[in-house]
């Protein structure tokens, strides 16, 4: 007789088990177990234990089944509002991968040196690379994020120290901006990708890694093979070597540097090894260049400059017999400018 309703309720709680599981919601399951084993299961099981009854364990258990699938079910109905509110922040276009909204954005267990170097780099990089052959609100570039490159396996990553794509739209929003870039929904890959050596990724970056059985492959895998980067860049500062990996064909073969510079035709922009200082500190930077052979200024650089040409024009009405309280108007100096003129 016991075993009809066990089963019965049972089987209710299992379903649902398996729904809130898909949900991967822990705490609705958590908490029906222990409303269940405490109210439903305790007091009756003690009660069977003082009787020595059978037939009272038997209703403790039917008990316990029942008050799962009761609050599992009044739990339902809030999980479908939970649902609709997320996917109100998801991309309209309703696909079956899971998109940037729904995959992690952050792996803090991941190797690698959060240092200031891995920090300014990027900077310097995004600061100089002025492209003149691509409008720069359809180019994308990433710095420490992850990059979902497998629709086959939708949780596999890497992530680039910094990297360039061009044809994608740049976010107009500050709501659109990326959380990951996931290569299924993007449908470009990387036109540049380069890592920083340090000592806890050099391996894999180099792809001297082996692969471990039924784990996502390394970078150097990644990069060459399911991405089909055409040019893969390592630094490594410490020893003031820049290398370069094109694509051929199928596989990265290492392009001979002359001067640690090279220059990208279909970008019109060369990279290579500047030594100088950058955000107070003075080293060896990878930065780009123009068709001139002229490292690209940077947003300091571009201030200094703009900063010389009006204080040249300040000096140049000086110069014709105006006062330097027109010049000042007219120009709209700043009171550190005025400073210089005096």
């Amino acid at each position: 007789f016991w075993l009809f309703p066990i089963f019965g309720f049972g089987a209710i709680a299992f379903m649902l088990d398996g729904y809130f599981l898909g949900l991967t919601s822990g705490r609705t399951l958590r908490n029906s177990s222990m409303l269940a084993a405490l109210v439903g299961f305790c007091p009756l099981a003690l009660i069977a234990y003082s009787l020595q009854s059978p037939h009272v364990l038997w209703l403790a258990m039917t008990s316990f089944m029942a008050l799962r699938a009761l609050t599992l079910l009044r739990a339902v109905p809030m999980s479908l509002k939970t649902a609709d509110a997320k996917a109100l922040t998801a991309p309209s276009a309703q696909q079956p991968l899971p998109t940037m909204y729904d995959l992690p954005s952050e792996y803090p267990e991941e190797p690698g040196l959060p240092d200031e170097f891995h920090n300014f780099q990027p900077q310097l990089l995004r600061e100089t690379c002025q492209l003149t052959t691509q409008a720069m609100d359809e180019v994308f570039f990433g710095t420490d994020l992850n990059v979902y490159y497998d629709s086959r396996h939708p949780q596999w990553h890497k992530r680039p120290d910094w990297f360039m794509v061009l044809g994608v739209p740049a976010a107009k929003q500050q709501a659109d901006l990326r959380w990951s870039y996931v290569i299924w929904q993007e449908g470009v890959s990387p036109f540049l990708v380069v890592e920083l050596l340090s000592p806890g990724t050099e391996d894999e970056d180099l792809g001297r890694s082996l692969r471990e059985i039924n784990q996502p492959p390394g970078k150097w895998d990644v990069y060459e093979r399911y991405l089909r980067v055409p040019y893969y860049v390592v630094f490594d500062r410490y020893q003031n070597n820049f290398r370069l990996f094109q694509l051929i064909a199928t596989q990265y073969q290492e392009i001979p540097l002359e001067d640690k510079r090279h220059w990208f035709d279909e970008i019109k922009l060369g990279l290579g090894v500047w030594r100088g200082s950058y955000q107070g500190a003075t080293g060896l930077w990878l930065r780009w260049y123009g068709a001139d052979d002229e490292w690209l200024p940077t947003l300091t650089d571009k201030a200094e400059q703009a900063q010389t040409q009006v204080i040249a024009a300040a000096e140049n009405l000086l110069a014709t017999g105006m006062s330097r309280e027109q010049v000042v108007s007219i120009l709209n100096l700043t009171d550190a400018q005025r400073m210089l003129l005096d």
